[in-house]
């Protein structure tokens, strides 16, 4: 498994918010080396700690592993999933609903 690609998409997700390593790493109880680590690709994450991650940046587990789940297949789905989960993290529940009611209407029409 390479764990780079991994690392890089918590490096961006990190970076998007405006989070240091050290500040991330105190949020999340870890060390700042750890962060550094994980982020260079240069060591592993066991599960506990990637749902520190998950969730103090609001992604699923999907999100962060799809790159390493059926590899090739699906990959456009990937991509797409990943920008409607963009578009809609920050916004709060009712907003969410309202997004999904304004594309089950326009759905219709397609």
């Amino acid at each position: 498994m390479d764990y780079s690609i991994l690392g890089n998409k918590i490096r961006k997700l990190r970076k998007d918010n405006n989070l240091t390593q050290e500040m991330l790493a105190d949020e999340i109880d870890l060390s700042f080396t750890y962060i550094g680590q994980v982020e260079r690709g240069v060591r592993g994450i066991n599960i506990p700690n990637l749902i520190k991650i998950a969730n103090r940046f609001n992604v699923s587990l999907d999100y962060l592993l799809s790159e390493y789940m059926n590899e090739g297949i699906g990959k456009d789905n990937d991509i797409l999933d990943n920008e409607w989960l963009n578009i809609i993290k920050d916004k709060t529940p009712l907003e969410k609903t309202k997004y999904i009611a304004i594309i089950k209407d326009i759905s219709k029409y397609l």
